[in-house]
């Protein structure tokens, strides 16, 4: 996915209204795992997106932690996209763009 360099503008002017918002400004956690995310696709490195290079990156774990015994970044996905769906949820939001994780 090549975007042009304002379609990356406007995709990183809704990451940071989100990551603003009531429903993320209070924690580290979840902007940090959502602007790597949205970060990393814009400069279209998506293979950089897995469990265990969030977990390094994003959270600061050891290269050889184990996924399978320690849930943060399943965890910090689904609560970032339960602040998502709140964050769209409010009619007052203007939607040009809308960030959804998969």
């Amino acid at each position: 996915m090549s975007l042009s360099a304002e379609q990356c503008e406007v995709a990183l002017e809704e990451l940071r209204a989100i990551v603003n918002s009531p429903h993320f400004c209070h924690s580290r956690r979840y902007p940090a795992f959502l602007s790597y995310i949205v970060e990393t696709t814009l400069r279209n490195q998506q293979d950089l997106i897995k469990e265990r290079s969030i977990g390094v990156e994003v959270f600061g774990r050891p290269p050889d932690y184990d996924t399978g015994s320690d849930p943060l970044v399943r965890n910090a996905a689904g609560e970032v996209r339960k602040r998502l769906q709140l964050y769209y949820s409010n009619p007052h939001v203007e939607r040009g763009i809308e960030i959804r994780l998969r």
